[in-house]
C-alpha cells in the first residue's frame, strides 16, 4: 500500500475528510451576512445625541446629585476642573465628522463610615432605584456603573476604605 492509499484509509477510518469545495460558497455567504448585518446597524442602537447646553447642565446637575447621594457631613471642597469637554470618539457609532463633544465630571469624595465598598454599592442601588437609571457591577473592583434614560453614564467607586470618587460622562453632545 503506498503512502497516499494508506493516509486515505487512516482518514476515511477516522470520520476524517477533506473539506469539500462546495462547502466554501456557504461559509463565503455565511460571512457576509454577518458582515452587511454590522453594518446596517439600527438608528436605536446608536448612543443618543443631545445638545452641548443640555449636557453643560446636566453633568454638574448629575454631579450634585450623586454626592448629595452619600449624605455626607459636610459639602466636599471644590475640585480644580470637575467638568471638562474633550471630542467624542466614535467608537459609539457615532459620526466622526460632526465635531461631536463629550463632557467628563468628577470628584473625590470622603467615606465617613470608612466602608467605602458598601456605601458605594447602597448609594449606587439608591440612586437606580430613585430616578429609574440602569445599574450594572463595573469590571474594575467594587465599582458600580449608572446610566440615566437620557445616555449619561455615573460610575461610582471606592478608592480606598475611606476615599470614594464619582465619574460622570455625557453622551456625545452637538455643540
Amino acid at each position: 500500500m503506498t503512502d497516499t492509499a494508506m493516509r486515505m484509509n487512516v482518514i476515511s477510518r477516522l470520520g476524517l475528510r477533506r473539506s469539500a469545495p462546495r462547502g466554501r460558497p456557504l461559509l463565503l455567504a455565511a460571512v457576509a451576512a454577518l458582515l452587511i448585518s454590522g453594518c446596517s446597524a439600527d438608528p436605536d442602537d446608536l448612543e443618543p445625541l443631545v445638545p452641548a447646553a443640555q449636557a453643560r447642565e446636566q453633568v454638574p446637575a448629575l454631579l450634585e446629585t450623586a454626592t448629595a447621594a452619600f449624605n455626607l457631613p459636610a459639602p466636599p471642597a471644590p475640585q480644580a476642573s470637575e467638568v471638562e469637554e474633550q471630542p467624542c470618539d466614535d467608537r459609539a457609532g457615532q459620526p466622526d465628522n460632526e465635531n461631536l463633544i463629550r463632557l467628563f465630571g468628577g470628584r473625590q469624595i470622603p467615606a465617613p463610615a470608612g466602608d467605602s465598598e458598601q456605601q458605594v454599592e447602597t448609594v449606587s442601588a439608591s440612586l437606580a432605584t430613585a430616578n429609574d437609571w440602569s445599574r450594572e457591577k463595573a469590571s474594575v473592583g467594587s465599582s458600580w456603573r449608572l446610566r440615566t434614560p437620557e445616555g449619561y453614564m455615573l460610575v461610582l467607586r471606592p478608592v480606598s476604605p475611606q476615599l470614594m470618587t464619582i465619574s460622570i460622562a455625557s453622551p456625545c453632545a452637538r455643540p
